[in-house]
């Protein structure tokens, strides 16, 4: 079997707040911090050679792409976009909480079986997105491969690919890396969580 390697970087900081706000599915591009950010993971992925280079459909995915790895143009995948809020889109944790107490509570109790008011299932998304993960495995042959995605797309893709192999939890902050490998064995991770 070839060798096999993908790195997952989230993206950047949007002007939307994504660092306290809920933003899915709404097309915040990216702000001057997380221009910066990704700056930050270009130089530190300077040395990789990517085969592939792929993003969402958003534009804070594909802006960030065009950053880390200039030379090769990203794919924009739209089954790997991030979750719909519904109307909870550009709300803070805080809010939901004030706002939809009921819902709020819900979500936090049983989060797996969540769907979020007016967007999207949670379990419907995750097999959206492991779905669209496969067909990109299945489809291309493996190299070195750059996937610049969401929060929840990379949780969702690492649990998938690693399964009892991860770990119980993976932060995956703005502008993070995350390296998997897949050897004779499957899918091991080689670098979670590194923010350069």
């Amino acid at each position: 079997m070839s060798r096999h390697r993908i790195t997952f970087v989230r993206h950047g900081e949007t002007t939307g707040e994504s660092s306290i706000r809920y933003y899915g599915a709404t097309d915040v591009p990216l702000s001057a911090e997380g221009e910066q950010q990704m700056q930050r993971v270009g130089r530190a992925l300077a040395t990789a050679r990517f085969d592939r280079v792929f993003s969402s459909g958003l534009c804070r995915t594909r802006r960030a792409a065009d950053i880390i790895a200039p030379a090769t143009p990203a794919v924009s995948v739209s089954t790997l976009d991030e979750i719909h809020f519904g109307r909870w889109e550009g709300w803070t944790k805080e809010e939901i909480a004030a706002r939809d107490p009921e819902l709020f509570a819900a979500w936090q109790s049983a989060p797996r079986q969540f769907a979020y008011p007016e967007g999207d299932e949670r379990a419907a998304f995750a097999a959206r997105v492991v779905a669209g993960l496969a067909h990109l495995i299945d489809g291309h042959p493996p190299g070195e491969w750059l996937m610049v995605l969401h929060r929840g797309v990379i949780a969702v893709a690492l649990e998938h690919l690693l399964g009892a192999n991860g770990p119980a939890k993976v932060e995956i902050a703005l502008g993070s890396i995350h390296v998997v490998a897949r050897g004779a064995d499957g899918w091991s991770a080689e670098r979670l969580d590194y923010l350069p």
